[in-house]
């Protein structure tokens, strides 16, 4: 979403914007894909695997001469590789109601919030919005809400996207916050790929450091390491600092506060060494120590990798296991209302 909004201002909000809002089968991207069709044919994000974002490029601009549109796309047609078929909204940008649509999710973003977007799939009103952020309607493009309205107000709090007959319902959750504390060479690259999946990114440090890609980066004072950090239950830690001493201070302040993953990185005597002294438990399973999944990593790259991927696998309840010894979808259907 920062990347999207940075270029819709530098071309004057003149693109075409492609939403997956629908899928029927199997399918590479869930509804609530988007991507972004520039005038000069460059493309922003997905809404498949690579099987439809050239097509869609190709024809945007001549399907939306007359308005927003809905487009199916099938496995059949269209050679999707995973098989299934697909409802896309294409839109230009250079409308209230877009602009309104790329507003609001600018502003989740930004807030770190979640929100609902109704998006009306059949008839007239194709492309029009029903929003809800913050437990109210944000903006409505509907003539007559109705029983939309009571829907997308189940579907915020149930916290999950829902079909319905004339409509697709996104759930559009709050990006994950992930907070670094350490400023060494080995953190760029988890901020990085932290990035790169949408996640919010602090990285805390006593020392000046320079991170770039992160959204926040704060400077600690020496008596108190966590003054200044917005440690919310819902965040995902990492300690990566290096000092012993630093890591046990930081360990005694987080451990009660049982934040949605807390990762430790080191080896597993150091760790056991360090909760002996403050009264902790390695086997709790209040902190993964040592940190990460088991990739065979050894370079930072490999194992900011590791770390990304056990914080995803974690979040999300999934096992981390290979892919091929499961044996249910690997994503359930969006349900439909009744």
């Amino acid at each position: 979403m920062k990347e999207i909004s940075a270029i819709l201002k530098a071309w004057d909000e003149s693109g075409i914007l492609a939403t997956v809002v629908a899928v029927r089968g199997s399918a590479y991207r869930k509804p609530g894909a988007r991507m972004l069709v520039m005038p000069n044919g460059g493309r922003i994000g997905s809404i498949s695997g690579g099987c439809l974002e050239g097509e869609v490029a190709k024809k945007a601009a001549w399907l939306t001469s007359n308005g927003p549109v809905l487009r199916t796309y099938t496995g059949d047609e269209f050679g999707l590789g995973c098989n299934g078929s697909v409802d896309v909204v294409l839109e230009r940008l250079n409308t209230p109601k877009a602009q309104r649509h790329m507003r609001f999710l600018a502003e989740r973003y930004a807030a770190g919030e979640a929100g609902v977007i109704a998006t009306v799939t059949s008839g007239r009103e194709v492309g029009s919005r029903l929003y809800i952020a913050d437990g109210r309607i944000w903006a409505s493009d509907l003539e007559s809400p109705g029983l939309l309205t009571e829907q997308a107000f189940e579907a915020a709090r149930e916290k999950a996207s829902r079909i319905c007959s004339n409509a697709s319902i996104e759930y559009l959750a709050a990006p994950l916050r992930l907070l670094v504390f350490g400023a060494g060479f080995d953190v760029a690259p988890v901020v990085s790929m932290a990035k790169q999946l949408g996640w919010r990114v602090t990285v805390a440090t006593a020392r000046p450091a320079q991170f770039p890609l992160a959204d926040e980066v704060v400077l600690l004072a020496p008596d108190d390491l966590t003054h200044g950090v917005d440690l919310r239950p819902e965040t995902a830690i990492v300690l990566m600092t290096h000092s012993y001493a630093t890591d046990r201070e930081l360990l005694q302040r987080l451990l009660p506060l049982k934040p949605r993953y807390l990762g430790l990185l080191g080896p597993r005597a150091r760790t056991t060494q360090l909760l002996e002294e403050i009264g902790g438990d390695i086997d709790s399973g209040d902190l993964h120590a040592p940190i990460g999944l088991d990739l065979g990593a050894d370079t930072p790259e490999g194992i900011a990798l590791s770390i990304v991927a056990e914080i995803q696998a974690e979040v999300a309840g999934r096992s981390a296991k290979m892919l091929r010894t499961r044996n249910e979808p690997i994503y359930a259907p969006v349900p439909e209302f009744a």
